[in-house]
């Protein structure tokens, strides 16, 4: 199946909020004695000692700093004969305006002071017109999950189970729509634990922008690079503590790449190192056992009996010439308790890496990306078919069918997201009135592309591709004779006026079918071979055709072994699928504001592309269509 599907979205908002995955600072400068207004004050916001923007205040005192990327930033604040005021762990939100009002003490002394004061989140949200919550790097370090879907459960409104979100408010999971930096979301979600600077959702009140979304926005911002060269790294294990060998190395490293001596914004006598370029990358590596153990633990058949069963995995019954599973008559005593799932390990990795490059004051350019790769087995025969599964849930479609005695057959998937993106921003003044009067002030626009790919595969491992070893037993060769009817009616006779009652040939019968073993699946290839050795002639026509062979618990080509007691998947019994899909999204989104006195008008435009690939079979059936065509034409 190939499906294409193009997205255009054209905007136009009036509003007090921002467009695009940025927020917007305001706030007033007054004296801290006088509580009079302080026009022409410098204002600029940092991000790990990164000069993130900067602007001047009015006539009245008041200032407006745009677009700001969400994160938690330091505020400074000066003018000549006051103390430079510093404000740390202010709080920036994505499509909110934070309001942060400066209150600047004189200063007397004629050795620099600055006033350092720690930000307070205040009580009310003035520009809070949606419902949701904002999770920050902070409280997120806090939390025992490492996913962003993890982080995003704890905000009131969203419904989770087993660790994946199934909804928001109510609506279908399909109607929550994820955002990385910008980039909408596509294949999985996952980023390291050490590059979510923030996780917000939003659970009503959609802006305009999202307009193809039906239920909640979970917006993933990553963090940024840093002033200074800094790097942490951690090891995870439960190898010695427990069976399930849950394994995680993780790193982030992130610094400038160079830099260059300009004034100081606050003081043009200074000269201050400012970083052009920098970088952010962190990883992460997991490899788990059993990401979903049980609390009470698991069962499995003996090793020494599955050997038996698959051997003789069916007996002579007492009601003729047929057979019961061997499987049916198991007792307690023939299994044994595990701590772990055998066969289900996971294997991950998860890298996000970004670049920040500000030629000039106002212009900024920033490329990015993130890569999840996951390689797994899974104990869910009938399950674990949507490719849209999240892997970094463990027990997304999990199913115990398998787990009694077809452990080694679970299904296995591989599967790979990866994005990137470009995005260039440019800003036009500095935020002050102009010296012309002009009423238009923080205009900028920014312009990103975005590319992302998802593909992988859901197969049988042993086989893979290589459809017609799926259900292959062995080589069956069939001994006919001719058949006729007794006192039949030739027409062609009766029409040329010649007897026309007698024996005629009708077909033919077969008498004898040779069986050849396979070892491409010697499980299942056992139920026919027992057959043959419990019957050892064909004196009853126990193996005169297919049909005897099959009523009789024979297996052929293309068939699978009846389920134990109709709960858990017979020894042998394979993964009956073979998938690949292959989905692209290529998206250009540009969006500009501008502040006309106090209000704001912006203008957005989105071009979406999307590509969907997918090859789909169930190859154990290609056996019944062979049989059922091949010389159908001459028979």
């Amino acid at each position: 199946m190939l499906r294409k599907s193009l997205l255009i979205a054209f905007a136009l908002l009036i509003s007090f909020g921002v467009f695009a995955q940025s927020g917007a600072l305001k706030g007033k400068l007054t004296d801290d004695a006088t509580g009079e207004a302080i026009p022409f004050a410098n204002v600029v916001v940092e991000l790990n000692g990164n000069l993130m923007g900067g602007g001047i205040s009015d006539f009245d005192g008041n200032y407006t700093i745009k677009p700001i990327p969400p994160g938690k930033y330091t505020v400074k604040a000066s003018y000549v004969g006051y103390s430079t005021l510093e404000i740390t762990g202010v709080i920036m939100k994505a499509d909110k305006i934070t309001f942060l009002d400066l209150k600047m003490p004189a200063s007397t002394q004629e050795i620099d002071v600055i006033e350092v004061i720690g930000y307070k989140v205040p009580l009310i949200d003035k520009d809070n017109t949606q419902t949701g919550g904002t999770i920050t790097s902070e409280d997120i370090a806090k939390m025992s999950g490492r996913s962003a879907a993890s982080v995003a459960s704890t905000v009131g409104g969203v419904y989770t189970e087993d660790g994946e979100i199934q909804s928001i408010r109510g609506a279908r999971q399909e109607a929550t729509v994820y955002y990385i930096d910008g980039v909408e979301v596509r294949g999985t979600s996952n980023v390291p634990k050490s590059a979510i600077e923030q996780v917000t959702v939003v659970t009503g009140g959609l802006a305009a922008k999202y307009g193809d979304a039906t239920g909640g926005i979970i917006s993933i911002t990553t963090k940024g690079p840093s002033k200074t060269l800094y790097g942490g790294f951690e090891i995870l294990t439960s190898q010695y503590l427990d069976p399930y060998n849950n394994n995680l190395i993780g790193f982030n490293l992130s610094g400038p790449l160079f830099s260059k001596k300009v004034p100081d914004y606050n003081d043009s006598t200074k000269i201050v190192k400012k970083p052009i370029a920098g970088f952010f990358f962190s990883g992460e590596v997991k490899y788990v056992k059993d990401g979903n153990p049980s609390a009470i633990g698991n069962w499995k058949l003996k090793d020494e009996i599955y050997d038996s069963i698959v051997k003789n995995p069916i007996i002579p019954s007492s009601t003729g010439l047929v057979t019961s599973q061997t499987a049916d008559y198991l007792q307690e005593e023939d299994f044994e308790k595990i701590k772990y799932r055998r066969n289900a390990e996971r294997y991950g990795t998860n890298l996000a890496l970004k670049f920040d490059f500000q030629p000039t004051g106002n212009i900024n350019v920033t490329i990015g990306g993130n890569l999840d790769y996951t390689d797994m087995h899974r104990n869910d025969q009938w399950g674990f078919h949507n490719t849209n599964i999240s892997t970094s849930s463990p027990s997304a479609n999990y199913g115990w069918a398998n787990g009694l005695l077809n452990w080694d057959n679970n299904p296995h998937r591989q599967r790979t997201t990866w994005r990137t993106f470009i995005r260039f921003t440019q800003k036009f003044g500095s935020g002050a009135p102009s010296e012309s009067g002009s009423i238009i002030k923080n205009t900028y626009y920014s312009i990103q592309a975005d590319f992302t790919k998802d593909f992988g595969l859901q197969e049988d491992d042993t086989h893979k591709d290589q459809l017609f070893r799926y259900g292959y037993v062995g080589k069956f060769k069939t001994h006919k004779i001719s058949s006729y009817q007794l006192f039949g009616v030739d027409t062609i006779a009766q029409s040329m006026g010649l007897p026309y009652e007698g024996q005629l040939h009708n077909g033919f019968r077969d008498t004898l079918v040779e069986f050849e073993p396979s070892d491409i699946n010697p499980e299942i290839a056992w139920y026919t071979r027992r057959y043959y050795e419990l019957y050892d002639n064909n004196f009853y026509g126990q193996y005169s055709n297919f049909m005897n062979i099959e009523n009789a618990g024979g297996i052929l080509n293309g068939q699978a072994p009846p389920s134990i007691y109709r709960l858990f998947s017979a020894p042998g019994e394979q993964y009956d699928r073979y998938l690949k899909w292959d989905n692209e999204q290529f998206r250009v989104s540009a969006a500009g504001a501008a502040d006309i006195k106090n209000h704001e008008i912006s203008l957005g435009f989105e071009f979406e592309q999307r590509t969907d690939r997918l090859y789909d079979i169930d190859p154990v059936g290609l056996w019944t269509l062979a049989r059922e065509l091949m010389n159908f034409h001459i028979l």
